[in-house]
């Protein structure tokens, strides 16, 4: 089989200028990507204004920005401490990289907001045969450069350009109290943040704005390198869709010194009346605690929240991620037990007899916190893979008596952070894992889904599905329960709703459509929003028995 050539990349960069870190990020990916290479950086030749930060002030203060400048330099400074910090050892060993590839300076006209290339320089970066340039300096471009690679030229919009265009990224998600952010990556054209669209990802909006800044930017990552590896494959099969009618999007410019006080008023109060409550440790143990119901229900898509039972617990302990399990005519549930006071999870396990949970013991319990014990049985062999995503691998237990006496099997997908993983038995016999990786410095788990074929018995041979991460969104994307078939024949994956900051807003019923290496495809055809309840405040977390519904529930007492 002949060897697929990598795409060609060119970047429009500006290489006298400090690096963001999702773009170290990115870029460190590229140099080290199977599906590209970067063959030319277009340097973007402007001028480097010295950043100092008193002659900024006397230029905002001759233009009457004075006030404007204090207050974002305060929110600047204030809200650092809630971004991860940078990968900045990692930028003058990246830079030397980049020096090393070849690069042109062209010459262009600036106009108002547009950079101009003439024929010939369009002619000069055609010559390098490029199959994409990705743009992250320049201006709105325009004209015959916009032809000058196979595939356009690609570029990040930090925001959903059908709802959010202009300046500002994350900022008026946050100050209009957005349940997500969306990121666009787009093929672009002559309209303002109006190219057309490549992909879109969704991402819960953080509470404060340089916080959703830095987390959507450094998610944005993903989006680029899952698109290019598709682009690898597929090629000339690009669907590229067209975004809305310029002049039926709204376009925001930077906030005013009156939008910036608002914004102030709207978050920071709220935020040291929640420090002070969160500083009282005994607080917590009188609210919001994590319990695991049983409803009686005919159907999983009729959820009646009033006909619930909850199980007792302890006092000082969290109930959630309920498994199921039904082995010689005993009826199981496998649960994360997590201890309020050492702050750490472990998996438990109890009988449910008659409406209660009984003879509750320890399954797993080490010294690093455990959760989602997601049991599944090949050939006459119960397994589990408990989410332990701290320790950067991923941990498969064997049962040597059943439903104790667990031994520890195999570590797979080490260095690598995973949590809530589910293994899919198809009825042609194939098999299926499915979870949830983070690969940023957030370690978020909430907004990528990703598959692959198990090839063997052992997991030895893990066979990654060609569009990873299928999905990345994080109103729909991760796991919240086994995977399974319904009384149709359907395959349904339970999924969470992750939005507003706040994990375990609710839960997603989706039909699996597509499922193959090159494809995949899901509908979602319910979600339960557990708010509607005065008493329960969210849930993630859903778990079936012939009769039986089993999920977490976060409770108000």
């Amino acid at each position: 089989m002949k060897q697929m050539q990598k795409l060609k990349i060119g970047l429009m960069l500006d290489t006298k200028r400090s690096l963001q870190d999702w773009e170290i990020n990115l870029f460190q990916n590229l140099l080290n990507s199977k599906y590209c290479e970067i063959k030319l950086i277009i340097i973007n030749n402007k001028k480097v204004v010295e950043n100092i930060f008193f002659r900024k002030l006397i230029n905002k203060f001759l233009q009457g920005n004075l006030l404007l400048s204090i207050i974002s330099k305060f929110i600047k400074i204030f809200e650092k401490k809630f971004t991860k910090k940078k990968r900045k050892e990692n930028e003058i060993k990246l830079l030397n990289s980049l020096n090393k590839i070849k690069s042109l300076k062209p010459d262009y006209i600036k106009k108002k907001y547009v950079d101009l290339f003439s024929q010939n320089e369009c002619k000069k970066i055609k010559q390098y045969n490029l199959d994409l340039i990705f743009r992250r300096d320049f201006r709105i471009l325009k004209g015959e450069i916009l032809n000058s690679a196979k595939y356009g030229i690609w570029s990040l919009h930090h925001g959903d350009n059908d709802r959010y265009r202009g300046l500002a990224p994350g900022f008026w998600e946050v100050y209009n109290n957005e349940p997500t952010t969306g990121v666009t990556l787009q093929k672009i054209n002559d309209t303002l943040d109006g190219g057309g669209i490549v992909d879109k990802g969704y991402f819960g909006t953080k509470f404060f704005w340089k916080h959703n800044e830095d987390f959507i930017k450094e998610k944005s990552v993903i989006i680029i390198l899952k698109n290019l590896k598709k682009l690898f494959y597929k090629r000339d099969k690009i669907n590229i869709k067209k975004s809305k009618n310029k002049n039926t999007v709204q376009y925001y410019k930077d906030p005013t010194s009156i939008n910036l006080i608002i914004y102030i008023l709207k978050k920071y109060p709220f935020f040291l009346i929640k420090k002070i409550f969160q500083t009282l440790f005994f607080l917590r143990l009188f609210s919001n605690k994590w319990k695991i119901c049983e409803i009686s229900a005919k159907s999983y898509l009729n959820l009646k929240m009033e006909r619930i039972n909850i199980f007792k617990k302890s006092f000082f302990e969290y109930w959630a991620d309920p498994f199921f399990i039904r082995n010689k005519k005993k009826n199981f549930l496998f649960f994360e037990n997590f201890e309020i006071v050492k702050n750490k999870g472990k998996i438990s396990y109890g009988e449910i007899v008659n409406g209660e949970i009984i003879n509750i013991k320890d399954a797993l319990n080490t010294n690093y916190h455990l959760s989602y014990p997601s049991i599944f049985k090949i050939k006459n062999n119960f397994f589990m893979i408990p989410e332990s995503s701290k320790k950067k691998h991923v941990e498969i237990w064997i049962s040597k008596k059943f439903p104790h006496n667990w031994k520890l099997y195999k570590k797979i997908f080490r260095n690598e952070s995973w949590a809530d993983i589910n293994i899919f038995f198809s009825k042609n016999g194939d098999k299926w894992l499915f979870g949830n990786k983070s690969s940023d410095k957030y370690l978020d788990h909430n907004s990528e889904l990703y598959i692959y074929k198990i090839l063997d018995n052992n997991f030895n041979n893990l066979k990654p599905h060609k569009l990873n991460p299928v999905i990345i969104d994080s109103r729909v994307a991760r796991n919240a329960g086994k995977i399974f078939y319904n009384k149709k024949g359907e395959m349904i994956r339970p999924s969470q709703i992750n939005i507003k900051e706040k994990y375990g807003y609710g839960i997603n019923i989706n039909v699996i459509k597509k499922l193959n290496l090159e494809e995949y495809e899901e509908k979602t055809i319910k979600k339960f929003i557990p708010e509607k309840n005065f008493n329960v405040k969210g849930m993630h977390h859903i778990s079936l028995s012939e009769d039986k519904i089993y999920i977490d529930a976060l409770f108000n007492f």
